[in-house]
């Protein structure tokens, strides 16, 4: 975690001296800060602690956190890491809680590293929607999956055979098309999101079944059921953009539920500015074996 307790006060894992007495906000046991040059400043529990909040939280989820926070910080915005909402029964903690200078309007920007069965997606996309807040899910990019890329054009990349992630879906039903942001963590950097439907091709075929019965299959192409198509435009630093708030009407599907809400969703700052943004990619790409209220 990178928020810890100290006297009753938050404070942040960056600012912290070695020598104080930190807790954590959930248990209120006694944390230690670690620090160094390859790890993420961060608070851990001690072995054997029983807390909700100690689930292994990976390095490249405390530094996309770290990264947003910074980002957001500079900016001038009032921002929170690992901000309790008004349902905290459950560790009900956003990974970045940001506050529209504008309208007030609380926004939840959930980083998604580790996947999340369905359910518990849509009961804590709730929890928001009752606490008033405005929510944006950013799942990550897996390790590698750029280097099954393809460039289609300077700032677009096509994965033609995109593994589902039914929670990867969802975020994007609720979102709709252009409005899913996916986190690259070596990169640090982020990428707008497409999905389409990944066609399968069946050939012609004649053949003769056990008692001369002959069997004809018809030529054609079919939905995967295990693929999509991803196109990723991009990609975007942090600071290079803003965050833009909508709303949206409560939908269903066969295998989905989405509730009625505020949502927000990433906008660059201009688009002009992919030019630079690719240039960042490539200088990074060797080292990796896509309104109402704008911010």
């Amino acid at each position: 975690m990178l928020i810890a307790d100290l006297n009753g006060s938050r404070i942040d894992a960056d600012m912290a001296r070695r020598s104080g007495a930190y807790r954590c906000p959930v248990c209120k046991d006694e944390v230690i800060l670690r620090r160094g040059r390859k790890v993420v400043a961060h608070f851990a529990h001690r072995p054997r602690a029983s807390c909700i909040a100690r689930t292994g939280e990976t390095r490249a989820h405390l530094e996309a956190k770290r990264v947003l926070l910074d980002a957001l910080r500079a900016r001038g915005l009032q921002v929170e890491a690992e901000y309790a909402t008004t349902e905290v029964a459950e560790d009900r903690r956003a990974d970045i809680m940001v506050w529209s200078p504008s309208s007030k309007t609380p926004v939840a920007i959930e980083l998604q590293h580790s996947r999340i069965n369905v359910p518990d997606l849509e009961k804590r996309a709730q929890s928001f929607v009752r606490s008033g807040i405005a929510q944006l899910w950013v799942p990550f990019l897996d390790p590698g999956i750029l280097d099954a890329a393809d460039q289609i054009a300077p700032d677009i990349l096509k994965v033609d055979r995109y593994p589902i992630q039914l929670h990867v879906l969802w975020m994007y039903g609720m979102v709709g098309e252009d409005g899913l942001w996916m986190y690259q963590p070596r990169a640090r950097a982020f990428w707008r999101a497409t999905l389409t439907d990944h066609m399968l091709m069946s050939k012609e075929a004649l053949w003769y079944e056990m008692g001369a019965v002959k069997r004809y299959r018809q030529g054609g192409t079919r939905r995967s059921r295990r693929f999509r198509t991803l196109y990723l435009q991009g990609p975007w630093p942090a600071d290079a953009l803003r965050l833009n708030l909508f709303h949206r009407s409560a939908d269903s599907s066969e295998w989905f539920n989405w509730p009625e809400g505020r949502l927000a969703t990433f906008v660059p700052v201009a688009e002009t500015e992919c030019e630079e943004n690719r240039d960042y990619y490539q200088s990074t790409k060797s080292r990796d074996a896509p309104s109402e209220s704008r911010r």
